[in-house]
């Protein structure tokens, strides 16, 4: 039951926060989908509280590779997506699929879902935090080279 419970509230979360992008979509494009990347991170702490079999753990990821291949190629889901004249190819998809593996190494290998924390707490939030960085870096004419 514990495990139907997570999938229902990683939906829900997951809706929520594309909902909530919205808001930021008004300033600026990319600001919603940094959003969505590093709230995102957060599903993982709801997959370690509900989940305690692999099978059930791989629902949500599996479901939003083929949902953000749907939005990829039809525009569904548009807070997430990039403009046209800046397609970044399957960038959503590939996130999404990354999940896919982490989930098999902490639920089935290891039986640790804590090392998948530590990786997609890095990818999801240091990474898009430093990616900004880097960015607002470059307009202004500075470089760094740990970044």
């Amino acid at each position: 039951m514990k495990n139907i419970v997570g999938i229902i509230i990683s939906f829900t979360y997951i809706g929520v926060l594309m909902l909530s992008a919205k808001y930021f979509e008004k300033f600026d494009k990319e600001a919603s989908r940094k959003f969505i990347h590093i709230l995102l991170s957060n599903w993982w702490l709801i997959a370690m509280a509900f989940f305690d079999n692999i099978v059930f753990a791989l629902i949500p990821p599996i479901a939003f590779v083929v949902i953000n291949y749907i939005s990829y190629k039809w525009g569904v889901i548009q807070v997430m997506e990039r403009d046209e004249a800046k397609k970044d190819g399957l960038g959503t998809v590939y996130f999404a699929f990354s999940l896919i593996p982490l989930v098999v190494l902490s639920w089935g290998m290891t039986q640790n879902p804590l090392i998948g924390l530590v990786r997609i707490f890095h990818y999801g939030v240091w990474r898009r935090l430093c990616g900004n960085c880097r960015k607002s870096n470059q307009k202004q004419g500075i470089y760094s080279l740990w970044l």
